[in-house]
């Protein structure tokens, strides 16, 4: 259901960024230069994180997964993000808390109900130990892309 979302010009490895403000901008830039994102979607998604912070301490590998509002999305994907250093994300359901992310998801969707669906099957992904591992072992953006949507393939089809 999900996989069609993910696409190789999609999936950054060894991404250099130095803040998790830096990535959203950056990679929002991005989508606007590529068509999938208003003008408008930076600032929808930073100011989320500043009210609903996106990271997540999972094990083995803390992640976070910013996303903005359905309304600034022109085409739904997802975005992977491997940086070159972990980004000190807001922990989610905490503005006190700080997680240092080590993959980040940027989440374009367009239908606010796929988005909380999406959501769900990838934190349970990340709280899967196996899965992350493979997800860390994988070494090229297509390794990556065949890991999440075997996974996420696999998760559809148990429900």
């Amino acid at each position: 259901m999900f996989a069609k979302l993910f696409n190789e010009s999609l999936v950054f490895l060894d991404y250099p960024v130095h803040s998790a403000e830096d990535f959203i901008r950056k990679m929002s830039s991005y989508l606007e230069g590529e068509g999938m994102v208003l003008p408008t979607y930076v600032d929808a998604v930073l100011n989320r994180e500043k009210v609903f912070p996106t990271g997540l301490p999972t094990i083995p590998f803390p992640v976070a997964i910013p996303h903005g509002d359905p309304e600034h999305v022109i085409k739904p994907c997802i975005v992977v993000a491997k940086p070159s250093q972990a980004i000190e994300f807001g922990e989610m359901g905490s503005l006190d808390h700080k997680v240092m992310a080590h993959y980040i998801f940027m989440l374009v969707i367009k239908k606010a109900e796929d988005q909380i669906v999406l959501l769900q099957s990838m934190i349970d992904m990340f709280m899967n130990e196996e899965a992350m591992h493979r997800l860390d072992e994988a070494k090229t953006k297509r390794e990556m892309i065949e890991v999440l949507s075997s996974y996420l393939h696999k998760k559809g089809e148990s429900e």
